[in-house]
């Protein structure tokens, strides 16, 4: 019988150290809020970046499709960039961008309709007029370029 009360002593004890004590569950409840404030503050980072490359390649996008358009239907396309009201058109779409994104443009200037709307046109050859967009929220920046003799289009940081 001295056995089955040492069994029954053993568990006991195992059963007392198998919780937690309120000490280590407030340690760990700190530590989860740190890391919660570390993981927002990076998320909101992020967002901005994240904003800026969706900016510049929904516009790349934009300027691919056009040139398409130019060399499909073998004639000029013109793409359209209000940086004041953040408003892109080509052919067949328009697009606001979100707050917060800063637009700068630089293209031929008969392209150009006024100081806030600028134009790239590409032709039946896929070359364009040319020109430059920087796309740019909070710390980021990225740099669309779009080459006059072939037309192609690049995004850069």
């Amino acid at each position: 019988m001295a056995r089955t009360a040492t069994s029954a002593d053993a568990n006991a004890r195992r059963r007392a150290a198998a919780g937690f004590t309120l000490i280590e569950l407030m340690v760990v409840m700190v530590i989860l809020a740190v890391a919660a404030g570390v993981g927002m503050a990076m998320y909101g980072r992020g967002a901005e970046t994240v904003s800026a490359r969706g900016a510049a390649w929904d516009i790349a996008a934009a300027l691919r499709g056009t040139r398409a358009r130019a060399i499909r239907d073998n004639g000029d396309a013109l793409f359209l960039l209000d940086v004041r009201s953040r408003i892109f058109t080509g052919p067949g779409v328009k697009r606001e961008l979100p707050e917060g994104v800063t637009l700068a443009m630089v293209g031929a200037a008969n392209e150009r309709v006024d100081r806030e709307v600028a134009g790239i046109r590409f032709y039946s050859d896929g070359s364009s007029s040319g020109g430059r967009i920087t796309v740019v929220s909070g710390p980021q920046t990225y740099r669309i370029g779009v080459d006059w003799l072939t037309g192609l289009v690049t995004v850069g940081e």
